[in-house]
C-alpha cells in the first residue's frame, strides 16, 4: 500500500502543476469561448512532460497505461466505426 502510494506521488510539481492546470481549465472553460484555448493548454501539459529526463511515474501508473492503450485502439478504429454507421444511416 504504502509503496502505491509513493508511486501516486512521486511525480515532480511541473508535472503536478500540469495536470492541475488541465484539470481546472476543464472545470472552467467548459462550452465557453474560453474553450478555444484548449489546444494551447494541452500542448504545454505535453511540454512539460516531454522535457523530463526520463517517462514520468505519473505516466507509468497502470490505469494511465491501460486508458492510453484503449483510447489509441478507439482511434485506429473509429473511421470505421463511423463509416458503417453513417452508410447505415442513409
Amino acid at each position: 500500500m504504502e509503496w502505491e502510494l509513493k508511486k501516486w506521488l512521486s511525480g515532480s510539481a511541473p508535472e503536478w502543476c500540469a495536470i492541475g492546470l488541465i484539470f481546472a481549465f476543464g472545470q472552467l472553460s467548459g462550452t465557453t469561448l474560453l474553450s478555444v484555448a484548449a489546444p494551447f493548454v494541452f500542448g504545454l501539459a505535453v511540454m512539460v512532460f516531454a522535457f523530463e529526463e526520463e517517462v514520468s511515474a505519473i505516466l507509468k501508473l497502470r490505469p494511465l497505461v491501460f486508458l492510453g492503450t484503449i483510447s489509441y485502439s478507439i482511434y485506429m478504429t473509429h473511421f470505421f466505426v463511423a463509416r458503417d454507421c453513417s452508410i447505415q444511416v442513409e
